[in-house]
């Protein structure tokens, strides 16, 4: 447009759009502050707004996306979710290094039921004591209960004198278990796998009514079968 703007008349012949189109464009922008109004001689005219009113526009659309986007990102695995158990399909995901410890404890946190879990202790003391300790002192202040499944050996019972609490409680099974340098936890829907070894920390989650459901059943039976002293 020129300086000092012009008519909707002549806007309607520069754009071939149809009045009626062409007014509802013109107040689009104009509630978008993209092209100031103004009344000269008793006419409306219309012109384009200052170059920072348009840069400022567009820096807030920018931000606005960027926000949206955060809020679809932190809402999209419960989406999926939903959508993998209403069609039957197990839901996976996967993750390497300390983000999958990170990852899959942060999620075990966020459980509405309690958690089931077999644990190597060897391993998560040698390899990952102090992601293990946050989450425990987390798990803690949230009241989360947990029941865990160890070997019954020396080292575990020696373990569990201090990290067995009313919130911590803890079954020995007997027999030989070779150090299997993972982590299973059941809760919700989900079971989460973390393989723990040196430089080779690997994690994934499984949701699936059934599949949990089996694997919760499994934890009953050896949970029935253990030594609690």
């Amino acid at each position: 447009m020129d300086t000092g703007g012009q008519t909707a008349g002549n806007i309607i012949k520069l754009t071939g759009l149809k009045r009626g189109d062409c007014y509802n464009k013109i107040y689009d922008l104009v509630a978008r502050s993209l092209v100031v109004e103004s009344k000269k001689n008793k006419k409306l005219y219309f012109e384009l707004a200052s170059p920072d009113a348009i840069e400022n526009y567009i820096e807030k659309q920018i931000e606005n996306l960027s926000s949206t986007q955060k809020e679809i990102k932190s809402i999209l695995p419960n989406i999926i979710s939903s959508y993998n158990l209403s069609y039957h399909k197990p839901g996976v995901k996967f993750f390497e290094g300390e983000e999958a410890i990170e990852k899959l404890t942060r999620d075990a946190l966020d459980a509405k039921s309690e958690i089931l879990s077999f644990v190597d202790i060897e391993a998560v003391t040698k390899y990952a004591r102090d992601i293990n300790k946050k989450f425990v002192t987390a798990r803690r202040r949230l009241h989360k209960q947990k029941r865990i499944v160890v070997a019954d050996t020396v080292a575990n019972r020696q373990y569990f004198t201090k990290a067995a609490d009313d919130l911590t409680l803890v079954r020995f099974i007997e027999g030989k278990l070779e150090n299997f340098n993972i982590n299973m936890q059941i809760y919700d829907n989900k079971i989460s796998y973390i393989t723990v070894l040196k430089n080779h920390t690997i994690g994934f989650i499984i949701e699936d009514e059934y599949i949990t459901k089996m694997q919760r059943q499994i934890f009953e039976y050896v949970w029935s079968t253990g030594k609690s002293d």
